[in-house]
């Protein structure tokens, strides 16, 4: 994470949308990213074997999104394994109905 804020141009991005991503992308430094970034709406999908402890950071940072009503940030959207489906799929259709996102 900290090459790709390193580029000039990645705090405009419209989109960045990453998948397939190992436990070694640094959550810490994305997510301080994302509450200062306003354009670029994120979409991140975590699929490889992570850690439990990982997971828990993956699912206090999705909660925090989830459970916020307005945001002054672009908040990610966040699939990772054994997430919950339900509330991912609630955030989906709040982000459609509200510009967020477009899928």
């Amino acid at each position: 994470m900290k090459y790709l804020l390193q580029i000039p141009h990645f705090g405009t991005l419209g989109l960045f949308l990453i998948s397939n991503i190992p436990e070694s992308f640094d959550l810490d430094t994305f997510y301080a990213h994302m509450k200062k970034n306003k354009l670029t709406k994120f979409r991140l999908v975590f699929n490889h074997p992570i850690s439990a402890a990982y997971i828990n950071q993956l699912e206090a940072i999705f909660n925090e999104i989830y459970e916020t009503e307005i945001h002054d940030y672009r908040p990610a959207l966040i699939k990772y394994p054994g997430g919950d489906n339900v509330k991912y799929n609630r955030l989906v259709d709040k982000f459609l109905t509200t510009g967020e996102i477009r899928i």
